[in-house]
């Protein structure tokens, strides 16, 4: 997740829905590298921004999708929450495939897309098991979300 998405939110509340589908409401606050600190009316929660999927006013309601076998909740409008994918197009993730087949490092290409090392060396997982290098089983649960898009991504039309 974009750091400047973080700071932009930062101090406001909103309905945060994370990859196990699991959905926290409260008060962001940047802390240092990856995480956020919410604040909810239980107390105060640490999360890793690999973790968020979506962030939405507080208004905003997820609906239980009724074809989901797992139940968890999906936003059901297109534009209400900011999802963190829609930074990455299929021509910047294009592009960025092509970067790290170039051998670019992390740094390099956090600088150059103006996101996070962290962000970028999750995405390299992604990535590499998308195209079968790396077991998918050695990538992050919050990290697997985006090996489906790489695939989809790289697969020609």
């Amino acid at each position: 997740m974009s750091d400047k998405i973080i700071a932009e939110l930062s101090g406001q509340a909103h309905r945060i829905l994370l990859s196990t589908g699991h959905e926290i409401v409260g008060r962001m606050h940047e802390r240092s590298g990856i995480w956020v600190e919410v604040e909810t009316e239980d107390g105060s929660v640490i999360i890793s921004q690999v973790q968020i999927v979506a962030i939405a006013p507080v208004q905003f309601i997820w609906s239980t999708a009724s074809n989901s076998k797992s139940g968890k909740v999906k936003p059901t409008k297109r534009s209400g929450p900011l999802l963190v994918q829609d930074f990455w197009t299929d021509d910047l993730l294009k592009q960025l495939s092509e970067a790290f087949l170039d051998g670019l490092t992390d740094q390099y290409l956090a600088d150059k897309f103006k996101q996070s090392r962290t962000s970028i060396r999750d995405l390299r997982k992604a990535f590499e098991a998308a195209r079968g290098t790396l077991d998918e089983l050695d990538v992050n649960q919050p990290t697997r979300i985006w090996i489906k898009r790489w695939r989809d991504v790289l697969t020609p039309s």
